[in-house]
């Protein structure tokens, strides 16, 4: 089917290119050997009758624009005397490359556009026919005004006229008087020529891509279910490859660490994208326990600082399904609230897993979306308080305050019906099955506590695409419900029939986007990207749509849609990154065109929220086209209030900076060229940016592309000054490991673990590493290649401090300062334990705390190679000071006599010692713990004085506090 086709050769071609020259003939370890030239096309459309110098290559550009170019030399361009530019040997050429400075000096491409268009000898076909006597008349008409200043708009308006009429005069195939295109005649043209090769031209003058259409509601039920039955019609002729799974194993999707700590402790919080919007993780700690979600349990330990330590306190089963998305944690609320826990994940059972996987709407069958509420307030013996169980899978989830937002994509399940027709008599019954289902058949449910409750969605909080928007009536629910964790058995929900890829939330609203692509038929894969192509395919052009939702204190509201041009690039983490919300306008970053054919781009457009309660578009109200360089690829994207900072890559690594504190009018302030490139951009105050990703080496030696890329090294951090963002600088950098090297913060940012500096004291970093440091046993083994990949050496947590210069003489800078390795290369194990587990962090105070494996080493921050792993039972804490001197009552113990928790020492016996302090102090234990040495029972303030010194005694709990040892 098309979809799938496409996708082949594009997408999947695009990604792994290298392979697929592999297995085209090129490609492999080392760089392959490709003819000394190739082929390439002149295009506003493709430019006919155009002199052209590569080298020892000469010639006029044929009928389709092609060309013959020297690959590693520049390629010049020209009429006669009239120079049209010089450019880079590469296999499309188009005005904007030109143009010196054509993507940002729009003026000149237009005017170039203007002059090649005019010299058209025949306007009834789609190219530009430029005919051999004009380049006679060129070259040999003494009074020519030979040089055109394409960027200085006023020379040459007055010029090109002059220009034109010697070029022209005479030539028989110009039967009428040449005249120069106008503006905005030329600019149409151009950008409809060039948005076949995926290439997106702003027209000055002309209102920016970003309207949609808004959604409307369905107005009734019987309307809802005629266009949900449509859809199932529909989506019958979209299936491409499928198989089906039973129920599984956890498939771990992590989506850091702690979420409060004592008062006037450090203690690291989740590494979220916008303040005040929490996101599910795999751990959560208040600073104090650790919660760790390690499938089928979750398991929570006591994190101790003197000596640094963790204690198991509890497991407790994960009952949220077989696909686990995360944690949140909710405590400290006061009121009488209690602490929550918030376990999310999928159950995903029969499920259908067709191809393109996304795009394929029997892929949202057969799933379940679960929330398990769990009351940690005691949190070592917490407490199942609801469950809820919604149809369809999750997309993703946030929280803000006490409500939990979860995302959810449904498609319809009905028995019996043929999902890949392939006679009469099956889509017979496929209609005769449609015929007979209600719309409550239809719609996905909602049930609490394992009771039913009914359909999730109503038709009249249910929207619709507008009818301009080109695309198949759909089956696919896309609902927003917003779960108030003080009363989860009564959810709001409003939901649209659309798909959804991404997900951004605001304080404020939440945002759906999904990308729009027109497939058309391929042709063949590796004659169309190797140097000799005679071919240039043309790049559906891609729109993304977005919708947004207030989230208000009655549930999520529909406000309104919009649209920008471009997608939003293979990398599911990094989409949300790509958004951002401040002011009343929504700043989003695209990518356009491919890399492999050097049409990609960078966009960045600005759109203003509508003001109305539903109904209305978003409002495209600015843009920045052309960022990068030809071939580059969006890495990173960061806000920071009226800035973005924008990383793109393939031979360098280019820091972009702007202004956005106006919208309609963004303004590009400066960049930095460094080798290699961030995948993750974290900001450190105001003035100072630190990038994480890749070291590159330049590929000098490869003919692949034009010989532009590079070989990415190992893990590279930078710390960027932008305090003067005309002139980003590179004040410190770190390199881990050699090629092959990884960390988890590459692909997901919540495995970075961040301190910010407190007075005094630096910024504290801590990421993951998987260090490749080890030559392999190879005689064939080179360093001295750029694209030798060493072996792994061992796995551990890496920690960093960055001074910010903003002490009294501190000077700004990132350093290492140490490592807690906790698997090792030996003779027994030669590879790292695989990809797919935990890996996090938690810093409190002066202690760090590693979760590797669902495992926990503990470690001081300066001492971070002492390590101590995690006890597995609830035996002691560490020990205290004996009864002489002890330790002060933390907190004030209830006068009354409430449930204490108390524990002993490990070397006591348990049930022996609690008889002995019941029959002493005259009280009668509640329940006695021998597994964990210990006992609950109600005390009085007297007693627990008095227990405080004995010698057996080890810690007293109320509460959930340790108050007492």
């Amino acid at each position: 089917m098309k979809p799938f086709a496409y996708l082949t050769r594009i997408g999947i071609l695009v990604i792994t290119a290298g392979l697929i020259l592999m297995g085209c003939g090129g490609g492999g370890g080392a760089p392959a050997v490709q003819p000394s030239t190739a082929q390439g096309l002149l295009v506003d459309a493709p430019v006919e009758g155009v002199s052209y110098q590569s080298g020892a290559q000469t010639g006029v550009t044929g009928r389709d624009g092609k060309f013959i170019y020297e690959i590693g030399k520049t390629t010049l361009f020209f009429i006669g005397k009239i120079e049209l530019g010089e450019v880079p040997g590469k296999s499309l050429v188009t005005p904007l490359d030109l143009v010196s400075d054509g993507f940002t000096a729009t003026d000149g491409v237009i005017n170039l556009a203007r002059f090649l268009q005019s010299l058209d000898a025949d306007v009834n076909d789609d190219r530009i026919t430029i005919p051999e006597a004009v380049r006679w008349q060129a070259e040999e008409m003494a009074d020519l005004k030979a040089g055109l200043d394409f960027k200085n708009s006023p020379t040459f308006a007055l010029d090109a006229p002059h220009v034109l009429k010697q070029l022209t005069t005479g030539v028989p195939q110009y039967n009428v008087v040449v005249n120069l295109v106008d503006t905005n005649t030329a600019a149409a043209h151009l950008k409809s020529s060039l948005q076949k090769f995926g290439i997106n031209v702003d027209i000055p003058g002309q209102e920016p891509a970003g309207n949609t259409s808004a959604l409307t509601r369905f107005t009734s039920a019987e309307e809802l279910e005629t266009y949900l039955k449509d859809g199932l019609r529909s989506n019958v002729k979209n299936v491409g490859y499928w198989q089906t799974f039973v129920d599984t194993p956890a498939v771990i999707t992590e989506v850091t660490s702690a979420q409060a700590g004592d008062p006037g402790e450090r203690v690291s919080i989740t590494n979220i994208q916008e303040w005040g919007v929490d996101e599910a993780d795999m751990i959560k700690s208040d600073g104090r326990y650790l919660y760790i979600a390690f499938y089928p349990i979750i398991r929570i330990l006591e994190l101790f600082k003197e000596p640094p330590s963790s204690f198991l306190r509890a497991d407790i089963p994960l009952n949220v399904g077989n696909n686990i998305h995360g944690l949140y944690l909710v405590n400290g609320r006061g009121d009488g609230k209690p602490d929550l826990l918030a376990a999310v994940g999928e159950r995903l059972k029969d499920m259908l897993v067709a191809w393109p996987l996304w795009d394929n709407p029997w892929f949202w069958q057969n799933g379940k979306t679960e929330i398990a509420l769990y009351d940690v307030s005691t949190p070592s013996a917490p407490t199942e308080s609801a469950r809820l169980s919604l149809d369809g899978r999750l997309i993703a989830s946030r929280r803000i305050d006490d409500v939990l937002y979860v995302v959810t994509r449904y498609t319809p399940t009905l028995k019996d019906f043929s999902l890949h027709t392939t006679s009469d008599q099956e889509i017979q019954q496929n209609e005769s099955i449609l015929r007979q289902v209600k719309l409550s058949d239809l719609l996905p449910k909602l049930a609490v506590n394992d009771v039913p409750v009914g359909s999730l969605v109503r038709h009249n909080d249910t929207f619709l695409p507008p009818k301009e928007i080109e695309q198949p009536e759909r089956a696919d629910l896309i609902s927003v419900t917003a779960i108030n964790l003080n009363s989860p058995e009564t959810p709001v929900t409003q939901t649209i029939v659309a798909a959804a890829e991404t997900v951004y939330a605001s304080p404020q609203n939440l945002y759906l986007a999904t990308t729009r692509y027109n497939y058309r038929e391929p042709g063949p894969m590796c004659a169309e990207i190797v140097p000799t192509s005679t071919e240039i395919p043309e790049i559906p052009p891609e729109t993304t749509d977005i919708h947004q939702f207030a989230l208000t204190p009655d549930g999520p509201r529909y406000r309104g849609s919009g649209s920008v041009t471009g997608n939003l690039g293979w990398e599911t983490d990094k989409r949300p990154f790509r958004f951002s919300e401040q002011g009343g306008v929504l700043r989003v970053a695209t990518s356009l065109g491919d890399t492999w054919n050097e049409t990609s781009r960078t966009r960045l457009s600005l759109l203003r929220l509508p003001a109305g309660d539903g109904g209305d578009s978003l409002e495209g109200i600015g843009s920045i086209d052309h960022i990068g360089e030809p071939g580059e690829r969006l890495y990173a994207v960061r806000y920071l209030g009226d800035r973005a900072y924008l990383v793109t890559f393939r031979v360098t690594d280019p820091l972009y900076v702007f202004d956005l504190s106006d919208p309609a009018n963004p303004v590009s302030l400066g960049q930095l060229h460094i080798d290699g490139y961030s995948d993750y951009l974290h900001p450190i105050g105001d003035n100072l940016l630190l990038g994480i990703g890749k070291d590159a080496v330049p590929d000098d030696l490869s003919t692949d592309f034009g010989g532009r890329g590079a070989w990415y090294q190992g893990v590279k951090l930078s710390l960027f000054d932008v305090s003067d963002p005309s002139d980003p600088r590179e004040v410190s950098a770190i390199v881990l490991g050699k090629r092959g090297t990884q960390s988890k913060v590459l692909m997901d940012h919540h495995a970075l673990t961040f301190l910010p500096p407190v007075g005094m004291a630096p910024a504290r970093l801590a990421i993951p590493v998987q260090l490749h440091d080890t030559v392999p046993d190879d005689p064939g083994f080179d360093s001295g290649n750029p694209w030798a990949s060493y072996e792994w050496t061992h796995t551990g947590l890496y920690l960093f401090e960055i001074d910010t210069g903003d002490a009294l003489g501190q000077k700004t800078g990132l350093r290492k300062t140490g490592r807690m390795v906790v698997n090792e290369r030996s003779e027994s194990q030669l590879y790292w334990e695989g990809w797919g587990f935990i890996d996090r962090s938690v810093s409190v105070g002066e202690s760090i705390h590693y979760v590797h494996l669902g495992s926990v080493w503990s470690a001081s921050w300066d001492d971070p190679e002492s390590l101590s792993i995690e006890q597995d039972s609830i035996v002691s804490p560490p020990l205290q000071p004996a009864c002489e001197d002890p330790a002060p009552l933390v907190g004030q113990p209830d006068p009354r006599a409430p449930s204490y928790i108390v524990g002993f020492h490990s070397t006591v016996d348990g049930e022996a010692e609690t008889a002995r302090l019941a029959a002493k102090y005259g009280f009668q234990p509640r329940s006695v713990f021998t597994s964990i040495g210990g006992f609950g029972a109600e005390l009085s303030r007297e007693v627990v004085a008095e227990l405080r010194c004995e010698p057996a005694v080890a810690y007293i709990e109320y509460d959930g506090v340790v108050f007492a040892h």
